[in-house]
């Protein structure tokens, strides 16, 4: 039996929340109403906080499939096509077809644009993204993030030196602002920094960036801080810091293993000055006898 407007209207409620939308329960709904496309989209979103992309994906292209054309499928099937290794075009076609769906509300464009200029990056066509991000600085809900994209396209193309100048101004948004992409700021800025072999200037942003929840911003950033403190001599200081990254992340996070194979391959730690003298006193006394 079709589902009534409020109980749907209950149903989109819930997709914000996650975990609110149970997979039993929206296979149950389903079975009452197969042909419904939006409860199908619906079902996308168990997965999708789960970050099983795979299963997002199959139910928002059945939900397609089904004649469903809610503005926020075209922002999800987007947003889903970025986390899959899906051929780079037409992830940009996606995102064009998003942007097109979207033009009225300037909120779901601004999300749109955004998805645009990482699908056009990710397809090679770093100068069309670089002058996307550029444009959409001023209009993005988040200016923080879109100047991180920004920065980190300008790092790419190899211009350095544009990339510092738009990863300060992100990390100034930020801070400003009280946004969720304050850690994303910070790793980018030390990442530039480290670019530029400022080394010690990168590390208080890369130390910051890795207090972040989330387990890859935190697992480049103690990554990034085990390279500025091998090229500053001191694999010790490395050691410590990704054993302490290491230690953060959850143990089901794959980032672990690239960080604990990241550890082993570090040079041996030198003996300190005051190790090397006792070595050699010891060393005396022997041969004086």
């Amino acid at each position: 039996m079709p589902l009534s407007e409020l109980e749907m209207e209950g149903l989109r409620l819930l997709r914000e929340r996650p975990g609110a939308l149970k997979p039993a329960t929206m296979d149950a709904l389903l079975a009452e109403d197969p042909a419904n496309g939006e409860l199908m989209w619906l079902r996308a979103y168990p997965p999708f906080w789960k970050e099983d992309w795979e299963s997002a994906h199959t139910w928002l292209a059945r939900s397609w499939d089904a004649g469903f054309r809610g503005a926020d499928l075209y922002l999800d099937r987007s947003e889903v096509a970025l986390c899959l290794p899906l051929d780079a075009e037409s992830c940009v076609a996606m995102a064009q077809e998003a942007v097109r769906a979207v033009a009225e509300d300037a909120r779901r464009l601004a999300l749109a644009r955004e998805q645009l200029g990482r699908a056009l990056s990710a397809a090679g066509r770093k100068e069309e993204a670089l002058e996307y991000f550029a444009e959409q600085v001023a209009h993005a809900s988040d200016k923080s993030m879109a100047l991180v994209e920004l920065g980190n396209l300008h790092l790419q193309l190899g211009q350095p030196r544009k990339a510092l100048a738009a990863h300060k101004q992100a990390l100034a948004a930020a801070m400003e602002s009280a946004s969720p992409s304050l850690h994303a700021a910070q790793l980018a800025l030390g990442v530039t920094l480290l670019n530029l072999n400022q080394c010690q200037a990168a590390i208080p942003h890369l130390e910051l960036a890795a207090l972040g929840a989330d387990p890859k911003v935190c697992a480049r950033a103690v990554s990034s801080l085990g390279t500025a403190w091998v090229r500053l001599r001191r694999p010790e200081k490395a050691q410590a810091a990704l054993t302490a990254g290491i230690g953060r992340l959850p143990q089901e996070a794959p980032e672990r293993a690239e960080l604990l194979a990241q550890r082993r391959s570090l040079p041996s730690p030198r003996p300190s000055v005051k190790s090397r003298r006792k070595k050699r006193a010891g060393s005396g006394k022997g041969k004086r006898r």
